[in-house]
């Protein structure tokens, strides 16, 4: 897997400054990957390999944090597990979301 893109997206300033909310996230998307394809992997995502591509997004985002302080969750966007990502555990990226774009 080869890392291909990486969005910075800042929440709005409605979103509360504390709270489930304000942890930043980052999620990762298989370039190319069916909608079908989407939908039946998203609860069996490698998220061991994406963890190792950790410290190059947030390079690439030009943040300095700690790989560590980001744990693994099905449900990192939404309640039903559609969104699974990485959540910063310590509000380093608060108020910030990464989309990364992956190649397989």
């Amino acid at each position: 897997m080869k890392i291909e893109n990486v969005k910075v997206i800042n929440h709005s300033d409605k979103t509360k400054s504390w709270g489930p909310d304000a942890h930043g996230k980052i999620y990762f998307g298989i370039k190319d990957e069916s909608l079908i394809d989407n939908l039946y992997n998203r609860r069996t995502r490698p998220y061991n390999e994406f963890r190792k591509m950790l410290p190059d997004v947030l390079k690439a985002a030009g943040l300095d944090i700690d790989p560590k302080n980001f744990r693994w969750s099905q449900k990192a966007g939404c309640g039903c597990g559609c969104s699974p990502g990485f959540v910063d555990k310590e509000y380093r990226m608060m108020r910030k979301n990464i989309y990364v774009d992956i190649v397989s």
